[in-house]
């Protein structure tokens, strides 16, 4: 049995118009979402994996959008959601370390598991059309 997320509960192939983008208002973007930091994964020396989970209620998304986390001070980075939804809503984003970037160097070198962060999104409307089975790659 495939178990059920957000994208067959919201019936994900017919949602999206002739762009392939979603529908305003879908999953409309929160700020200030609250979430910790469940887990972090080095995948090469320049790239980890930040597992995040919301503190309170789960923040819906689908395949496509992205999230603002907030670092330290006012300063934001924009990461893709590399996951597909979960009923626990758990998150995965693949952070690249930049050069001279504030949050990602954050996110490399001072956040650890059980620390907090702050998020907000999704955000976009594109998302690839999951009706279609013809590979993409």
């Amino acid at each position: 049995m495939i178990p059920s997320t957000e994208l067959s509960e919201i019936g994900y192939p017919d949602t999206l118009d002739r762009a392939g983008r979603l529908p305003a208002g879908l999953f409309p973007p929160r700020d200030d979402v609250q979430c910790v930091t469940v887990d972090k994964i080095p995948r090469t020396p320049d790239i980890v994996e930040l597992r995040l989970r919301p503190i309170g209620p789960r923040l819906r998304h689908v395949p496509g959008q992205y999230v603002r986390v907030h670092g330290p001070d006012v300063q934001e980075g924009t990461y893709s959601i590399a996951n597909a939804p979960r009923r626990d809503g758990e998150m995965s984003l693949l952070v690249s370390r930049t050069k001279g970037g504030a949050v990602s160097g954050w996110i490399h070198d001072v956040l650890a598991v059980g620390d907090r962060v702050r998020l907000s999104g999704p955000h976009g409307r594109f998302a690839a059309g999951l009706a279609d089975r013809k590979s993409v790659v």
